[in-house]
């Protein structure tokens, strides 16, 4: 278990992390822990996306400004980190549940929770009273400080924190030990606080002695050459020098991940000074707090009571002017706070990620390139020349009438391209809102299943696999069951639906792209194909009989629990190709109740589904949803990961492979959320676009030749397990092919054809081995070099 929990620790820069909660004796029916934490859906998505996020604490709302002052100011708050361009998180613990991100409804929630007996100051210390009283009967509302706001916020991912004053050293403390929890959370939490220094009132000199003690970087914006005070809260200076400083949020931001990149396990603190037109001077602030300090002596106010009442006292002898001052530097932090994140989601952005298509797969560029494909040839993607078999595995003969060796289910749509064709007039290179802009319009049939089929079709030439899809009998319908006969294909599996009647029609894909070809916007209408049955998917299943299947991630939940379970009843094995980000997650759906069909996806070995190929986007929203879902809470998956045998060995052979592929796959958590899936999908070939393909397999007990040998100097993985569920777990880095960047064309399609090569090779061979994954890339690498999604030159690569 203390390994299992080591493994977590690495993937705290996964993206939408929760609390695992994985313990023996635990089971998924009877699990609170899925209960005790909770994302919102903004968040979940931003997160999983890489896109800006800010967490904001909630105590000010709930210990600080009164109701409805409290509500205004959140508003306000999240208000300005939205204008910024980043989403807001508000942390708080509303009715015993942690939670990390709010609706409006539940601002108000909170904030007229003020005040009432129920609603507690909550640290680090107070969550699990607050979460396990929710789980006796008793629920309590909860404002987060700094330090319960930072534990929270690392569970979900989030990296940058803004907020107001940090808590510190108190006056005297060498008698009472009083030390605000907020500095040994940032001493033990990897968070970037933004805030304006640490409230005035407090012993400025030994917080930020006691913040070095515990590792904690402490740097204030301003220019560097001049004279940078650590801020006073209330004053932009305090007399003290600040330790460091740093200019712009860009330079944080850099810092930042440098911080994530090298493992650190502290946090940064980036003090922001009030701005000045609210500022309180200090000589004028040394008076006012001096006074209140002896009056707290007085009146007795120690531990968590001290600084609410120094801070009354405060904005009684201000005249009220600490107030406004307060809010203008919580608003401030906000600002510069998205400004960080936003900063940071660029630095994290690999820059040859930008071109990746749509399945994140494409080929590196190099001066160095692969010799150029064949010229393509003007024919049918479906010939009958003879079948070229291995001598792996050859093919068995012809089929019997109605099967097919491989099925492919999901979505055939008709791509819209319309490039924007710049006028002399305007000379923009992007279209115009609002009105009509000339462009050259191409027509093609696309969709996901419909190129993964045509490259397995491609490839495997005689033995054609089969289409199962839905249209409707329109017009667009028409010509593409047209056009697919014309191409011989074999389409008794595309369901037709009537069209007025059930009032949607067959999928379309639109994209408006700039003068350049990048993309504009795009809308799509993918409903024809969310709607096909289970009914006719398991008819489908069942007819073929098929060695395997591939499912894309457009279909429902309901048609992939019909894939499921068809495919298990006639013994044909899955793939799972997730599509997109959103669509993803549509394989681990919510897990219903015992008795209630149970699960959809079992454990290895006796997994639902074989193959998934997710690029790093898909891989960390499928990792967030199983999580949030309670599928690592299960018995079997935990006996499964349990059996790997993840020790400190397994852990120092992750870094040397992250470092030996030069990839960050331990920083952005890819390794580890994959290790995490590989009970329920046992091989994972993740599309790490530009930098190629990062396999993953569980190995069953008995022997298996899954990509058995390895070139000294390739990246690789090979653990040895307990052998009672499974011998071991295999990693391995494929770098990508180099292609030189004038002979790319397109990248729409290429990671379709990578997969339906490796699914026509597994009917063909049954093998994943070295050889598969050479012909996917290189197959790869001619949709690339092609104007088509699947370049036709795919049927050359058997030659």
């Amino acid at each position: 278990m203390p390994l299992l929990r080591t493994l977590n620790k690495l993937a705290t820069t996964a993206l939408l992390r929760r609390h695992h909660g994985c313990r023996r004796g635990i089971s998924v029916a009877s699990s609170p822990l899925t209960k005790l934490y909770r994302v919102s859906e903004e968040v979940r998505a931003a997160v999983t996306a890489r896109k800006p996020v800010v967490a904001l604490e909630s105590a000010i709302y709930t210990h600080g400004f009164p109701y409805p002052d409290n509500i205004e100011l959140a508003k306000e708050v999240e208000a300005a980190v939205r204008r910024n361009g980043a989403t807001p998180a508000t942390i708080c613990i509303l009715d015993g549940v942690c939670r990390v991100g709010l609706t409006g409804e539940e601002l108000v929630q909170l904030a007229e929770s003020a005040g009432k007996k129920n609603t507690l100051k909550v640290s680090r210390r107070d969550i699990p009273y607050l979460t396990g009283m929710k789980l006796a009967g008793i629920s309590f509302n909860g404002g987060t400080t700094i330090a319960g706001t930072m534990v929270l916020a690392e569970l979900a991912g989030i990296k940058v924190f803004a907020t107001g004053g940090l808590g510190g050293v108190h006056r005297g403390a060498e008698k009472t030990m009083d030390i605000s929890a907020d500095l040994t959370e940032l001493g033990r939490t990897n968070i970037a606080v933004i805030s304006s220094g640490s409230k005035a009132f407090l012993d400025l000199e030994k917080t930020l002695e006691y913040l070095e003690t515990q590792g904690v970087l402490v740097s204030t914006f301003g220019k560097r050459g001049e004279k940078v005070d650590f801020p006073g809260f209330y004053s932009r200076s305090s007399g003290l020098l600040s330790p460091n400083v740093v200019e712009t949020p860009k330079e944080a931001a850099s810092i930042i991940y440098a911080s994530h990149a090298m493992g650190l396990t502290s946090g940064q603190l980036f003090c922001n000074p009030i701005p000045t037109e609210f500022e309180i001077p200090k000589s004028e602030m040394a008076d006012i707090i001096s006074a209140a300090i002896k009056k707290a002596e007085k009146e007795g106010a120690k531990g968590k009571d001290n600084t609410p009442y120094i801070l009354d006292r405060i904005k009684k002898d201000s005249k009220g002017r600490s107030i406004p001052a307060n809010k203008a530097l919580v608003l401030n932090n906000a600002q510069v706070g998205a400004e960080m994140a936003i900063a940071l989601a660029d630095v994290h952005t690999i820059p040859p990620e930008a071109n990746e298509s749509k399945t994140g797969f494409m080929p590196a560029i190099s001066t160095h390139p692969v010799p150029p494909s064949p010229p393509e040839p003007s024919v049918s993607t479906t010939t009958t020349a003879a079948p070229t078999t291995s001598p792996e595995a050859p093919f068995s003969g012809a089929l019997d009438d109605g099967k097919a060796e491989l099925l492919i289910i999901g979505s055939v749509a008709v791509d819209y391209a319309c490039d924007f064709l710049p006028t002399n007039l305007s000379g923009s290179p992007v279209p115009s809102l609002c009105t009509s802009n000339p462009s050259t319009i191409t027509e093609t049939i696309g969709g996901v299943a419909h190129n993964v089929f045509t490259a397995a079709d491609l490839y495997l030439r005689s033995l054609p696999p089969r289409l199962v899809s839905s249209i409707a009998d329109d017009l667009t319908g028409k010509w593409v069951l047209e056009t697919l006969g014309k191409r011989e294909v074999d389409i008794s599996g595309i369901a037709v639906r009537d069209a007025k009647r059930e009032e949607f029609a067959t999928a379309r894909y639109i994209a408006i792209n700039d003068a350049k070809g990048g993309l504009f916007t795009a809308a799509a209408d993918m409903r024809v194909v969310e709607r096909m049955s289970g009914e006719h998917v398991r008819v489908e299943i069942e007819r073929a009989g098929a060695r395997w299947l591939c499912v894309d991630g457009n279909v429902s939940v309901d048609a992939i629990r019909a894939v499921i379970e068809g495919a298990k009843k006639v013994g044909t094995k899955v793939a799972f190709e997730p599509t997109s980000v959103q669509k993803s997650t549509r394989i681990f759906p919510e897990l219903k109740p015992p008795g209630d069909s149970g699960p959809m996806l079992d454990v290895f070995p006796h997994n639902s589904v074989h193959l998934a190929t997710p690029n790093e986007h898909e891989l960390a929203a499928m990792y967030g949803c199983a999580r949030e879902m309670g599928y690592f809470d299960s018995l079997d998956w935990f006996a499964v990961i349990d059996d790997i045998n993840i020790d400190t060995l397994f852990r120092n052979s992750m870094e040397m492979l992250a470092e030996q592929a030069k990839l960050p796959l331990l920083v952005h958590g890819t390794l580890q959320q994959a290790i995490h899936l590989s009970p329920y999908l046992p091989t994972q070939l993740i599309k790490l676009g530009a930098h190629g393909v990062l396999a993953v397999r569980l190995l069953p007990v008995s022997p298996s030749n899954f990509l058995p040998t390895s070139p000294i100097h390739t990246p690789t993985i090979l653990s040895h397990g307990r052998c009672a569920h499974t011998s071991g777990i295999y990693i391995r880095h494929f770098p990508a092919l180099k292609v030189p960047e004038e002979e790319i064309i397109s990248v729409n399609g290429v990671g379709d054809t990578f997969l339906g090569v490796v699914l026509a090779r597994m009917v063909e061979v049954g093998v994943l081995g070295e050889k598969t994954m050479e012909l996917a890339q290189r197959g790869a690498v001619v949709s690339l070099r092609s104007r088509e999604a699947v370049g036709v030159g795919v049927a050359r690569l058997r030659e």
